[in-house]
């Protein structure tokens, strides 16, 4: 069992599908709205820092 790279147009289009969801938060007046958008904006850096970390770890290993 092989590791399946996450490419840039993955993370995309996964943003892409959760558009709708904001609008549909928006017409019901919920409001976890800005819970939803910090949420991913923190999983895409920590997402980003483990790649990064990962690469060197095995570079250097």
């Amino acid at each position: 069992m092989g590791a399946q790279d996450l490419s840039f147009l993955s993370l995309t289009s996964l943003i892409l599908f959760l558009i709708p969801v904001f609008f549909i938060n928006r017409r019901l007046t919920l409001t976890i709205n800005k819970t939803m958008i910090t949420s991913i904006i923190r999983m895409c850096v920590q997402l980003g820092f483990v790649g990064i970390y990962l690469k060197y770890l095995f570079k250097f290993n």
